[in-house]
């Protein structure tokens, strides 16, 4: 694509529309479900990457696309489901940690990232990377509440 104002337009531009995508994601469903649907299909497109030897470019192209479709519009769920998730007392100390969490785990993987394509190449890295989205799925299934319908105050 190159580089260039063009390619930085088309790129953000790509972003605000799958944020847009995201909020309507959260308008259709509820917040829980957008978490396990969104860690499903971040988990299945990493591991189509990482596994798929000799994938042909088009393919490649597609699914990397759709995967940062899927990971741009699920951050959208953080400014909705943490806050609905605490009692109105906790609120601000949960949301807080849940962000903290998110930025650490975001800084680590950057810093992580180039490391380990170099010395574990793609497919191993891909697959690693993979390993944190199902953790999610798993912890979602587990402990997320349902909060839609529900008082905000109801959960402790």
């Amino acid at each position: 694509m190159g580089n260039g104002l063009g390619t930085d337009l088309l790129m953000n531009g790509l972003q605000i529309a799958d944020r847009v995508l995201g909020v309507w994601l959260l308008w259709l469903m509820p917040g829980r479900a957008m978490a396990i649907w969104t860690f499903v299909a971040s988990a299945g497109f990493l591991l189509v990457l990482g596994l798929w030897h000799g994938i042909p470019e088009i393919p490649a192209i597609i699914i990397f696309g759709a995967s940062v479709l899927v990971f741009t519009a699920s951050t959208n769920i953080q400014y909705v489901y943490p806050p609905e998730m605490y009692e109105t007392r906790f609120r601000s100390t949960g949301v807080g940690m849940a962000a903290a969490i998110s930025h650490i785990g975001a800084a680590i993987a950057a810093f992580f990232f180039p490391v380990t394509m170099g010395e574990l190449g793609t497919t191993t890295t891909l697959v690693l990377a993979a390993i944190f989205p199902i953790i999610g799925l798993i912890a979602s299934m587990m402990w997320a509440p349902e909060t839609n319908g529900k008082d905000i105050d109801t959960f402790a």
